[in-house]
């Protein structure tokens, strides 16, 4: 489990992109209370993580890392 962790958290966006990302969204006249950033991938997996029962969200998430 921890090296698919591992695994996933490589294909992230890099700290540069991050800190791309975070200086565009300093410089917007209106903030929103909070953000995501990410991939595409990863920011839907959040979203789903909201709309979905907590064990079908956990099943999809397991079968997406072959545990």
């Amino acid at each position: 489990v921890h090296e698919h962790i591992n695994t996933e958290v490589s294909k992230g966006i890099t700290v540069r992109e991050a800190a791309e990302k975070i200086w565009n969204i300093t410089q917007l006249k209106k903030l929103r209370p909070s953000y995501s950033i990410g991939h595409p991938m990863q920011k839907f997996s959040l979203i789903l993580k909201r709309l979905l029962p907590g064990s079908l969200f956990e099943k999809i998430i397991a079968q997406y890392s072959g545990i």
